[in-house]
């Protein structure tokens, strides 16, 4: 993370120039775990290492936002592209899958995981079947199934399949039981979770002119 913070510290009433992490950090734990803090705006900030109020102001070029993105560099600056407001520039870490590399990946998946081990705690030691139509298994599905569609309706998640299900012979980790798991006391769940994407390059097109020629979006809707 970067830049260092001058802030304006009122209780002391003195400008104080401080560690990036509590902005940042703070941030990001205030939000759902489902949002980036990318564009996000940051308080009582009056200056950064670049935005230096007192040695003059040398904003980030764009090239410069983008090597900081690219190598999972956290920084906060002025501008950001909802305006001339001190905030969050970039939002990745170093990872180089794209998938994986926004932080709100770390901050769902890190979400889901201690919800899913603090729900699914109460069916250990539980009794399970080995016939097909197994009530426990039932129970599993419809609390992860539950959970899930909530987080769906919310706007936290895109979508989402849940399989905890029985069958002579399959793969445990995709949430298949087999006699065999069964009789090892094993209860096998998968869920397959479709995060949301956030938005990190907008581009609009503009025609302009006197002859350009504009047709009104109810005759473009079919």
């Amino acid at each position: 993370m970067k830049d260092w913070i001058y802030w304006n510290d009122p209780v002391n009433a003195v400008v104080r120039l401080v560690a990036p992490y509590p902005f940042t950090m703070g941030t990001i734990t205030a939000l759902s775990p489902a949002q980036s803090p990318l564009n996000k705006t940051v308080n009582g900030v009056v200056g950064t290492e670049r935005n230096n109020p007192y040695t003059g102001d040398v904003p980030y070029s764009q090239s410069e936002i983008g090597i900081l993105q690219s190598l999972g560099v956290l920084v906060i600056t002025n501008p950001i592209p909802q305006g001339n407001v001190f905030g969050i520039a970039t939002a990745t870490n170093t990872s180089t899958n794209t998938a994986q590399s926004p932080v709100e990946y770390a901050t769902m998946t890190n979400f889901l995981d201690l919800s899913f081990g603090e729900a699914m705690g109460a069916f250990v030691g539980q009794l399970q079947t080995a016939r097909p139509a197994d009530p426990l298994r039932a129970k599993v599905r419809h609390t992860l199934n539950t959970f899930l569609k909530r987080l769906q309706e919310a706007g936290l998640i895109d979508a989402f399949n849940v399989v905890c299900t029985y069958a002579t012979s399959g793969n445990p980790q995709l949430g298949i039981n087999t006699p065999a798991t069964i009789a090892q006391h094993y209860l096998y769940a998968f869920a397959a979770v479709r995060y949301l994407s956030s938005v990190w390059y907008f581009v609009i097109s503009l025609q302009g002119g006197t002859t350009v020629v504009t047709v009104s979006p109810a005759a473009t809707a079919a």
